[in-house]
């Protein structure tokens, strides 16, 4: 390597250490910059929305609440940024209320506006400055009696209605069927029944599966507030069948042959019956429709009982010819027309 290769090659490594010290020098000016911004940052009042657990000490086990008691409160509050940012690397903070303190001996437990104010200052530094707390203070009602049970309602307030190829086919389920129900004595002696809220769900295709709340009664607490509630929902699928046309209202001594004396019905039925449909589908004629037409020849065919779950019966016919037989046994002998 000649001397001028040599000088080039010392010049560029010296190039390259000036730019690595600007780098270094850049870096650590920026370094500077941001840990004097964060200390002016941090040191700042700033304000913050903290939730706060709060826990029941001391409630004796036969001790029922009737409202809810919050089991988290919200808390705006003014302080540094440095104590903010020392919170986060502690255990969130807890809210020990002492039931005994604030319970009364005539079903009442009250923490006031101020009480809790006080409670949640101890929680923070004295030179925080707490803004506001949500709620403002807490009042529930309790009971010492035992829960009552009584069944869950469902009847009236379930209005599922299926889309044209569906059907509504088995038992409603409604889990828990019963539940039970916290108050005083004369509140819960009037309670029969809990009844779910109102549902609606129109034009189903499958079955609905849905947590239900419970309708709420004044002054008494429900366990559970929910229940599941499950409507089963199932496809149709149409049937063909050939049933006999049966005849009502014939006087005795009359007797009314039909030709042909069966029909051909179709209908929609749930999927799980196709092959094994429980119940049966009747074709009427009424003796009456005859009698009050003594010159006709043919008489209506009717759809009479058929299982609720059987929807849209057609019959392949209409009407059938008839005749009618009196029977005069007593006279010996018998007359057609």
């Amino acid at each position: 390597m000649g001397l001028i290769d040599r000088f080039r090659q010392l010049s560029t490594y010296g190039m390259r250490a000036v730019r690595s010290r600007n780098v270094l020098l850049y870096m650590g000016f920026v370094g500077i910059a941001a840990v004097f911004w964060c200390f002016m940052t941090f040191n700042k009042t700033v304000q913050q929305e903290i939730a706060i657990k709060v826990v029941i000490d001391n409630k004796p086990d036969g001790v029922t609440f009737i409202d809810d008691v919050p089991s988290t409160i919200i808390v705006t509050v003014k302080d540094r940024g440095t104590a903010f940012l020392k919170m986060k690397f502690r255990d969130d903070p807890v809210l020990h209320l002492d039931y005994t303190r604030y319970s009364d001996d005539e079903g009442h437990f009250a923490v006031s506006a101020d009480k809790l104010m006080s409670e949640v200052k101890g929680l923070f530094r004295q030179e925080a400055s707490l803004v506001r707390i949500t709620p403002e203070s807490i009042v529930s009602s309790y009971t010492l009696m035992p829960g009552k049970r009584v069944p869950v309602s469902y009847m009236g307030e379930i209005n599922v209605q299926p889309d044209e190829q569906h059907s509504i086919y088995g038992d409603i389920d409604v889990t828990p069927d019963s539940v039970t129900i916290y108050g005083d004595l004369s509140k819960i002696a009037q309670v029969t029944e809990v009844k779910i809220a109102h549902v609606d769900a129109p034009n189903l295709n499958a079955t609905l599966e849905r947590d239900v709340v419970l309708v709420s009664v004044p002054g008494v607490r429900i366990e559970p507030r929910k229940v599941h509630l499950k409507v089963p929902i199932e496809a149709l699928i149409r049937k063909q069948q050939v049933i006999p046309v049966e005849v009502r209202n014939a006087p005795p001594g009359t007797s009314v042959i039909l030709f042909p004396a069966s029909v051909e019905a179709s209908f929609l039925l749930p999927q799980s019956l196709y092959k094994h449909p429980t119940g049966h589908i009747v074709a009427v004629v009424d003796y009456n429709d005859i009698s009050g037409n003594p010159q006709a020849s043919k008489v209506h065919v009717n759809v009479g009982e058929r299982p609720p779950y059987y929807h849209n019966i057609k019959l392949a016919t209409d009407s059938v010819e008839f005749i009618i037989e009196h029977d005069f046994s007593n006279a010996g002998s018998s007359t057609a027309q």
